[in-house]
């Protein structure tokens, strides 16, 4: 004859155990949060450290090149990529999410952004970031007006000729205003990060 055994439960709890349970289960439940809290706090700060840089004319520490002198003739001003502040308004922080347990942002300027006459900013910052190479204009009539004010603002040295369809642009030149202010928030970023979820949660 055979008894079956009897479901036993044992459960053994040490001391201040139970409360140290607890508190972790209450750290992995709150880390996400605080995770995602530090690294959106640092992208602010990196997009307000882009757009500070290009008033200052040095983004990361590292001066624009100057303007050329017609081009600050026409523009009534010697600060590079300023006009009407469509770029500095482009400039953002902005948070995606990819799961449930971690979270990312973008900062730059995105490419659903436009300027107030329809055009995609991402563009124009990707050309003063990187430079562009001599390339071609078609004269519009917009642009020939355009032309002939600046002509008789002493700005430009010669009007338009009637017959002339195309301008050869020299191109733009590099003025990186991304990747300088990047490489300064580097350093560092990873033990700030850090720093600001221990607070968070309160570990010391």
């Amino acid at each position: 004859m055979t008894q079956k055994a009897p479901d036993i439960n044992l459960t053994i709890e040490p001391k201040g155990f139970g409360d140290a349970r607890r508190k972790l289960e209450s750290l992995k439940r709150r880390l996400p949060g605080a995770i995602s809290q530090a690294i959106g706090y640092e992208a602010t700060v990196l997009a307000g450290d882009i757009r500070r840089g290009i008033r200052n004319q040095a983004p990361g520490g590292r001066r624009f090149r100057p303007l050329a002198e017609s081009t600050k003739k026409r523009k009534g001003s010697s600060k590079a990529l300023i006009d009407h502040g469509d770029l500095l308004r482009s400039i953002k922080a902005e948070q995606f999410q990819r799961d449930k347990l971690e979270s990312a942002y973008f900062v730059g300027v995105n490419k659903h952004v436009k300027t107030r006459d329809g055009k995609e900013m991402w563009n124009i910052a990707e050309i003063h970031e990187k430079g562009s190479k001599k390339f071609t204009i078609r004269i519009t009539p917009k642009l020939r007006r355009f032309w002939f004010a600046m002509f008789k603002a002493g700005v430009f040295s010669a009007p338009l000729k009637r017959r002339r369809t195309i301008i050869e642009h020299p191109g733009v030149p590099a003025r990186p205003f991304l990747q300088p202010s990047f490489d300064k928030w580097k350093t560092g970023a990873e033990k700030r990060i850090i720093d600001r979820v221990k607070k968070r949660l309160g570990i010391k």
